[in-house]
């Protein structure tokens, strides 16, 4: 009878054929089924077993798995609506396990310049991050006599570039001159002279109403105010004036103009007077 080594081997059993499995004390039978079923079980989660390749992985002939090479995939980047993959950028790192993490930085203090961090000053309020202003919105009061304040530009006065400035030169003439062309002062408007002013045979000089031609001393360098006119205005001419008129030396002359002066005539006010035309 031939021995167990003798026996021929079979790679492939049937399902159905018998193995004998002995002890000391008896012999039984097991098939290759049952025998598979004991000895190979389904691995789960809690139990080493068998497995079958699926998806993503394979096997060699020696029995190795390994994560098979998933071609075509791109990892997408990052959105704030999806999951995807990110470059480590200023003020992070991370670790070779993986870890993001953020770097220690310091925000500068803001200036005009630069965008940073500011403090709450006055007239400022800060509420949930929000900063607000707390000051009531400025209202520019009209100036007065004792108010600093916001004016209107009225008569006799002219703006330009925020620059305030009167309308007409405060000095008709810069004194011991001739006035050799006709000359206006506009009605309501104060006009100043160095005299003394001679008026040519040429020129017509007119003052409208209400307005004024003030000769003062040479030498001067402010604008001159002159006295108060007698409450009572003396008439010292014609409104037209047809022949040579002079204002004699300190004296204050008061005319209701307006004043015409005729081509044949020259009028003189001497240094120390004032003619005055309401």
């Amino acid at each position: 009878m031939a021995t167990i080594n003798e026996l021929p081997s079979v790679v492939t059993p049937d399902e159905t054929s018998v193995v004998v499995v002995t002890d000391e004390n008896s012999s039984k039978k097991i098939t290759i089924s049952d025998l598979r079923n004991t000895m190979v079980r389904v691995a789960s989660t809690a139990r080493a077993g068998a497995v079958k390749v699926g998806t993503g992985l394979r096997i060699d002939g020696a029995g190795v798995l390994s994560v098979s090479n998933l071609s075509g995939y791109t990892l997408p980047p990052a959105t704030v609506g999806s999951l995807g993959g990110v470059i480590v950028g200023y003020g992070l790192t991370i670790t070779a396990q993986g870890v993001l993490s953020v770097t220690g930085t310091t925000i500068p203090v803001a200036s005009p310049y630069v965008s940073g961090t500011v403090k709450v000053g006055a007239g400022l309020t800060m509420e949930d991050g929000v900063l607000n202003n707390t000051v009531t919105q400025y209202s520019l009061p009209a100036a007065t006599q004792s108010v600093l304040g916001g004016v209107k530009v009225g008569k006799g006065l002219v703006i330009a570039e925020h620059v305030l400035s009167t309308e007409v030169k405060p000095y008709a003439i810069e004194g011991n001159q001739t006035i050799n062309e006709n000359y206006s002062i506009p009605n309501g408007t104060v006009s100043y002279s160095i005299g003394p002013v001679t008026i040519d045979r040429t020129a017509t000089v007119e003052i409208g109403r209400s307005g004024s031609w003030t000769i003062y001393t040479p030498g001067a360098t402010e604008k001159y105010e002159p006295p108060a006119p007698p409450s009572v205005p003396i008439q010292e001419q014609d409104t037209l004036i047809s022949a040579n008129y002079s204002i004699a030396n300190n004296k204050i002359a008061s005319s209701i103009g307006p004043i015409t002066i005729a081509r044949a005539a020259t009028v003189e006010v001497a240094p120390l007077s004032t003619w005055v035309i309401f």
